[in-house]
């Protein structure tokens, strides 16, 4: 009985199915059991497999209901006298690592809101694939950027981790190897725009206090690299912090996937900037801004779907 790995499929709710699967040695067993560790919530007692087929075996465990948390899980498979005894080691399974989260819902409303900011077709960073953000404050990265603006982009990205659970999360040190990126370029001047969005028309750059833009995707459609920028001076005077502030907000959940500005409420950063004077423009994201994140960011929400294919797991 060699034993290769425990793997679990999450259908969306509270509920998980548990597949263990393996491996056997010859000769092929009739009946044996698998004892699983790691999920108080099932059984402790040994499952009886008789599911076995020509050369491997499978287990299925319909309902499985967990609470929240992460979980270290892994199986170990008892065939009485098959296993020999130099090979004992090899019936247990692979750990495999479990975050349980409460499933996500949405109001109609909510997912309207949503199903408008995402498009046609979503785009996300990969869950926990953590974003590593670079700050600059100029477009050629010679400037130093604000030390304000900084902390009110981490206010704004730890709102986001806590409404995603995590699966979008933020990092401000060297990145390893094929990290996604997010260059993020604070308080330059609105002429400097145009080096860094060159195929953006000229009425986009003359009327903007920041743009974004999706750099690259990886091979499975996920964001690998990404770029937003604020200004801090316009043509007519300096912009104000407070509406730079509410800039940072609003260009950080536009190239996070929420990429649709909207005709909605006027606390939510999602909403059309021309709508708002700088007293109106806020300074959190509202909870609907956050339960678009949440949506976006569920496991089983995918690049490239659209939200008319997600819908029912939802509302």
């Amino acid at each position: 009985m060699d034993t290769q790995f425990l793997r679990v499929n999450h259908d969306g709710t509270t509920s998980y199915e548990l597949i263990v699967t393996g491996a056997y040695l010859e000769p092929r067993p009739e009946i044996f059991n698998v004892e699983i560790f790691g999920l108080e919530e099932i059984a402790n007692s040994p499952l009886q497999v008789t599911g076995i087929g020509k050369e491997s075996y499978i287990l299925v465990i319909p309902e499985v209901r967990l609470r929240s948390g992460r979980f270290h899980i892994t199986a170990e498979a008892n065939a009485d006298g098959l296993i020999a005894e130099q090979r004992q080691d090899n019936n247990l399974s692979k750990p495999h690592e479990l975050d349980v989260y409460e499933p996500v819902t949405a109001s109609a409303a909510e997912f309207e809101y949503f199903a408008k900011a995402v498009s046609k077709k979503i785009h996300k960073f990969r869950d926990k694939a953590p974003v590593y953000v670079q700050f600059f404050g100029s477009a050629d990265k010679s400037v130093e950027p604000s030390l304000e603006s900084i902390r009110k982009f981490k206010e704004g990205a730890a709102d986001i981790e806590e409404a995603t659970h995590g699966n979008l999360s933020f990092r401000y040190t060297t990145p390893p190897a094929q990290a996604p990126i997010l260059e993020v370029f604070f308080d330059i001047p609105d002429s400097e725009l145009r080096t860094l969005f060159p195929d953006f028309p000229q009425w986009t750059l003359d009327e903007a206090g920041g743009l974004w833009d999706w750099l690259e995707l990886t091979s499975d459609s996920y964001l690998q690299r990404a770029r937003f920028a604020m200004v801090s001076e316009r043509p007519n005077g300096v912009v104000s912090r407070q509406w730079r502030n509410f800039i940072i907000l609003h260009e950080l959940i536009n190239v996070s996937g929420a990429q649709v500005d909207q005709d909605g409420p006027l606390d939510s950063a999602l909403s059309e900037a021309p709508r708002r004077s700088i007293l109106e423009a806020p300074q959190r994201y509202s909870p609907l801004d956050l339960k678009v994140l949440e949506i976006l960011y569920s496991p089983f929400v995918e690049p490239y779907t659209s939200p008319d294919q997600i819908k029912d797991r939802l509302v």
